[in-house]
């Protein structure tokens, strides 16, 4: 082994001039800097220069005095003792910790949680929020609602002071030092236990995460928790023989969540003896029938019980005696005595979401009726399915009652009027409930109804407050009209709607809609919907995007002025778009005395995919298309139509069509950007491609007969070309 002396790492510093800057840009954001004064400017300047040029250290003291300008504040943070450090690995330190000290309280507590979380290149901001919430470390009213604001508004301070740096999608970068000072401040009040840790856990540890389970836990026990202990959550894997070390001394835990490891012995009789305990999340063997311990349903301030789990196999019957929860497992209702009985949610009267499954298996209305669902004032979520729950555990079946129908079920779940949300499934009647479309229920702004046997849905057009709404595989639906409910003659119906989805309707051909009915109706989507013959769009004026999917009916997409994005996907009798009634295609096509602006039924259209539809002849023109996807199954003159005369078009996408060439021209694609040619096994040519010249980005994936001469002539920023023509193969990527 070859050891040397390396020069001890310094980070690179900024100069003077761009640390003032990087500052400025942090702690002023637009046009802030004018309302400083001469003095504010002047310290904040002095704060900048004992930074000694490390961004690190400005940007998360600028975050912190951002939209600040209280000149005393500013004064304190250059006066700081912790500027007095002389350890040269401290430079940082002191503007971090200083940041920390002008933190409010509660966002204090919450960025020590942070060092529960292992070192690594990213942490979700799902997975932070819920750390926040199972450790119960903000004052809320209880709500889920208030809970998820404050936690959300907490992520969004801590971005805000720059000790959070967004990543990409829900991902967030949490620095070293910044790690290490969440460390440093939690003490042992937080503690991280994971490989290489000690065999023992430190006395005054209240916050404990697990993120591994090393070899001495998996084949022995696990150590001691300290009587201190508030709260364990399992962040890594692992299984875990003996849990009962976690509960020996830990009276005082309220919150247990072993999501990410299988116990394979749970303590009975110290389980129950945790009767402070909040929040459990468990993971049980998916293949094995699992007995919660009994001692479970008598922790009575249980407020969430989470199971990673097959619900056919576990029993949680007892479960009604927990009268204070907020989350339940789904409440599956079975014919024998290990499932829920619908009476057992008579006094569950805080739960905030509700799934009931096996609803057909109900023995009496009476049982529905008990459930007591109008007391559950708090309830913002419920779905209601009426399968009926296969028998899977080796319990005796009760016996079997009569056929309760189901509309009288529904009818005696009525749920309380501040419901949020509702889905109803495998409902067979075409009755609907009195109760349902009441413009009471003015909180309901979801509904779902998938595989019922209604019949028509106007009654729902009553909610003042729904905005979207799903139909799915709803069988017995022909026609939809909202005629036979319209309340009187000025009723306009579905006017908060923003978002309708109907998918696998197998049997519906006709939709009548009345003008001023759906006014904010921006979203449709038609999947699967293979006998609906027409469209009526006439009076969608605030639609802007549409979906339609496998439908072999319908031939003509109308004018509709405001639409933004359309999507086609194997429609293979659609033949125009755009087109209103009156108007000859071929003539609008040929039309020369008119600007594509005039002509246009389809003016603000950005977004075009078509794919498989291969009788598809006309489209009006797209005077503002933006981006164009084509693909499987296009006839060759409107594929040739569609790649000419769109001069704003920035984006194209080709692929899986069988064609020999394409013919691209730079005066018709004068803006395009973007280029994507794939799985065109066929494509032998695509002429004009190096005289694009705004092309920036070229992508040509598997198309094995294409070749393509002079293409380092373009400028490009991203080049990737794979499986083409073995001469010009390459894979490049600047």
């Amino acid at each position: 082994m070859l050891v040397q002396t390396m020069p001890f790492y310094r980070p690179s510093c900024l100069s003077s001039d761009d640390s003032w800057s990087l500052f400025r840009q942090v702690v002023f954001p637009g046009d802030q800097e004018q309302n400083a004064s001469t003095e504010l400017v002047r310290i904040g300047k002095s704060i900048v220069s004992k930074c000694k040029g490390l961004p690190l250290a400005i940007k998360t003291l600028g975050s912190m005095l951002r939209y600040e300008m209280d000149e005393e504040r500013w004064v304190n943070v250059l006066k700081s003792e912790l500027w007095d450090l002389k350890q040269p690995q401290h430079e940082i330190l002191p503007a971090l910790e200083l940041s920390y000290k002008h933190m409010p309280i509660y966002l204090r507590r919450c960025f020590q949680a942070l060092s529960l979380f292992p070192k690594v290149d990213s942490i979700l901001k799902n997975e932070v929020m819920k750390l926040w919430k199972v450790l119960d470390l903000l004052d809320c009213d209880g709500s889920d609602a208030d809970d998820y604001k404050a936690e959300r508004l907490c992520f969004m301070e801590l971005v805000d002071r720059s000790i959070l740096v967004h990543d990409r999608d829900e991902s967030y970068r949490l620095h070293d030092l910044i790690h290490d000072l969440a460390c440093f401040l939690a003490g042992e009040t937080f503690y991280r236990f994971e490989a290489g840790t000690s065999t023992e856990i430190p006395e005054n540890v209240q916050y404990m995460s697990i993120l591994s389970v090393p070899d001495y836990v998996k084949y022995g026990e696990f150590p001691i928790t300290p009587c201190s202990m508030r709260a364990i959550f399992a962040e890594g894997g692992g299984n875990l023989r003996n849990a009962e070390p976690l509960f020996l001394k830990s009276k005082k835990l309220r919150a247990l969540d072993l999501t990410h490891i299988f116990v394979e012995a749970f303590p009975d009789s110290l389980l129950g003896s945790l009767k402070q305990l909040r929040h459990l999340s468990l993971n049980t063997c998916l293949d094995k029938q699992f007995t919660l311990p009994s001692s479970l349903f008598i922790l009575y301030n249980l407020r969430t019980v989470d199971l990673r789990c097959n619900y056919n196999k576990v029993s949680l019957s007892g479960i009604g005696s927990l009268i204070n929860l907020h989350t339940l497992p789904v409440f599956h209702i079975r014919r024998c005595g290990c499932g829920y009985n619908i009476r057992d949610l008579r006094n569950i009267n805080n739960i905030r979401d509700l799934d009931i499954y096996g609803l057909d298996s109900v023995s009496c209305v009476e049982d529905a009726n008990e459930a007591r669902m109008q007391n559950k004032r708090n309830l913002r979520s419920l779905e209601l399915d009426f399968s009926c729950a296969r028998k899977i555990c080796k319990c005796t079946p009760l016996p079997t009652p009569g056929s309760i129908p189901q509309d009288q079920v529904l009818e005696r779940l009525r749920p309380n009027h501040n419901l949020g949300e509702l889905k109803i499934r495998h409902y067979k009647s075409h009755v609907y409930p009195y109760w349902l479309g009441c413009a009471s229920y003015s909180k309901l702004f979801r509904v779902e109804l998938l595989d019922c046997e209604f019949q028509q849905i106007g009654v729902l057009g009553g909610l003042p407050s729904l905005k979207y709404l799903v139909l799915d595989s709803m069988n017995s639906m022909e026609c939809i009209s909202s005629d036979v409910f319209r309340r009187s003659a000025g009723y306009k119906g579905f006017p908060s709607l923003t978002e309708l989805s109907f998918r696998k309707m197998s049997v519906w051909s006709e939709w009548y809609v009345h003008d001023g009915e759906f006014p904010c109706l921006r979203t449709l989507w038609l999947v699967v919907c293979p006998k609906l013959r027409s469209l009526q769009f006439v009076p969608f004026l605030s639609l802007s995007e549409f979906y339609l999917i496998c439908n072999d009916n319908i031939s003509v997409f109308p004018a509709s002025p405001n639409l933004r994005t359309l999507e086609f996907r194997r429609c293979s009798n659609l033949r125009s778009i755009g087109f209103e009634h009156s108007l000859n295609p071929v003539q609008l096509h040929h039309s020369s005395s008119s600007t594509s602006e005039e002509v246009s039924t389809l003016p603000k259209l950005t977004t075009l995919a078509l794919n498989q539809c291969p009788n598809l002849t006309a489209v009006v023109p797209l005077p503002s298309l933006t981006t164009l996807y084509l693909s499987n199954d296009l006839r060759g003159e409107i594929l040739h139509r569609m790649l000419n005369d769109h001069p704003s078009l920035e984006s194209l996408s080709i692929s899986e069509l069988e064609v020999a060439g394409i013919s691209l021209e730079q005066q018709s694609l004068p803006s395009l950007r973007r280029l994507r040619i794939g799985w065109c096994d066929h494509l032998q040519y695509c002429d004009g491609l190096t005289g694009l010249t705004s092309l920036q980005h070229l992508e040509v994936m598997d198309c094995p007969k294409l070749t393509i001469h002079d293409v380092h002539s373009l400028e490009l920023k991203t080049l990737i070309i794979t499986n083409m023509f073995e001469d010009e193969s390459e894979n490049n990527e600047d």
